[in-house]
């Protein structure tokens, strides 16, 4: 098992926090069920952004057009709801 050192620990609890308040904040409605569907894609949103970044990750090119391209969608993704403005900001969260 690798350690990530000082660093890597300062980063996870960074990226917990961000992920700990996009979840509040999107999860902040009265009623159960409508949670429980928004909070089940939140996986799927950050795993689309860190795949992204990891598939470009050294390419200097690719991470400036991937950025732009992940921008242009999370911003025409949050016309279908407030559930995808929070996704699209998960996956441009963790596309940096």
């Amino acid at each position: 098992m690798m350690y990530a050192g000082g660093k890597g620990i300062v980063v996870s609890m960074l990226l917990s926090a961000v992920i700990t308040m996009m979840g509040l904040t999107a999860l902040a409605g009265t009623r159960v069920w409508p949670k429980v569907q928004i909070a089940a894609f939140f996986p799927v949103a950050i795993g689309a952004g860190m795949v992204a970044g990891a598939a470009v990750s050294g390419h200097t090119d690719l991470m400036l057009g991937g950025s732009v391209l992940v921008m242009f969608a999370t911003v025409a993704v949050r016309r279908f709801g407030i559930p995808y403005f929070f996704y699209g900001f998960m996956g441009w969260r963790f596309l940096m």
